[in-house]
C-alpha cells in the first residue's frame, strides 16, 4: 500500500502542476484483492501487528481516494477476447470478478468512461485518445 500511495502521490502532484498523467491501473478500495485493492484481510485483526498493518493500509487507501484521477478510462472486452490476446493470463472465474468490480466501480462513480477492447489496437487507441482529448 505505502508504494501505490507514493505513487498516487506523484502523479496527482504532476496533475497538479499542469502534465498530463497516463497510469494503466489506479488503486481502488472498494474490493479486497482485485484490481489494486487492499490485500490485509480484516479478519486477522486479531493479531497486534497485522492488525497494525491492516489499519495502516486501510488508511493509506483513505487517502488515496482522495486523490481521485480527472478521467478513468475501463478497457472492457469479454474472457474470449483476454484469452486470445494472453493466453492462460487469467481464469474466467477471475476475469468474471474483475468485470463485475469494475461495473460496481461504474455504478458508484457514472463518470468512468468505457472502451471496447475487444476492437482493434487503432480503434481503441482513437477511442482512448478521444475520451483524453475531452478531459482536458
Amino acid at each position: 500500500a505505502a508504494e501505490r500511495y507514493a505513487m498516487v502521490r506523484r502523479a496527482h502532484r504532476s496533475a497538479t502542476r499542469g502534465l498530463i498523467v497516463i497510469c494503466d491501473r489506479w488503486p481502488q478500495a472498494h474490493q479486497r484483492g482485485y484490481l489494486d485493492g487492499p490485500i490485509i484481510p480484516p479478519s486477522a485483526d486479531h493479531l497486534p501487528v497485522i492488525g497494525f498493518l491492516a489499519r495502516l493500509e486501510q488508511n493509506l487507501y483513505r487517502k488515496m481516494q482522495q486523490m481521485r484521477p480527472h478521467l478513468t478510462v475501463h478497457l472492457v472486452s469479454d474472457h474470449s477476447v483476454s484469452e486470445r490476446r494472453k493466453p492462460r493470463g487469467i481464469r474466467k472465474e477471475a476475469f468474471d470478478a474483475r468485470l463485475a468490480l469494475m461495473a460496481e466501480l461504474r455504478r458508484i462513480n457514472p463518470e468512468i468512461r468505457i472502451v471496447d477492447a475487444s476492437a482493434d489496437i487503432e480503434t481503441v487507441a482513437r477511442n482512448l485518445f478521444r475520451h483524453v482529448w475531452l478531459s482536458l
